[in-house]
């Protein structure tokens, strides 16, 4: 009986793939055998496990209340996490590496510069003749 209504669940629902309004929702219930509180858990189980959310705060004292009292859309949380990121800032002038890369990269030249000046100068220390 459960597998029944579950199956009846997925197809009335599955139609609606991003927007499950409360008047579909009601239709499945009326639809559906009088045994609310199987259908009630069949349907949350069925929201939650395809991502759906609630748009407002669902009220009411049963399940079937809580359930109908709202309209439910899928929230595709990956797509949302893409979309809110903020993209790598390019230099304007040289758009091969990020900054970060490139901030790097500069870091170490004036590392090696640094060294160098501090190895010639060691050099004329050591070495030079004496004036």
């Amino acid at each position: 009986m459960r597998e029944n209504i579950r199956l009846k669940v997925e197809i009335q629902l599955m139609r609606h793939k991003e927007y499950i309004s409360s008047f579909h929702l009601r239709q499945l219930f009326n639809d559906m055998p009088k045994d609310e509180s199987a259908v009630s858990e069949i349907v949350y189980w069925f929201l939650i496990e395809n991502d759906y959310q609630a748009i407002g705060k669902p009220q009411g004292k049963s399940p079937k209340e809580w359930l109908l009292s709202v309209d439910w859309k899928h929230s595709n949380e990956h797509s949302d996490k893409i979309f809110n990121q903020k993209p790598v800032a390019v230099h304007p002038h040289n758009r091969h590496f990020p900054v970060k890369k490139e901030a790097t990269l500069i870091f170490a030249i004036w590392c090696l510069c640094g060294l160098l000046l501090i190895l010639l100068l060691y050099w004329l220390w050591n070495y030079s003749p004496t004036l």
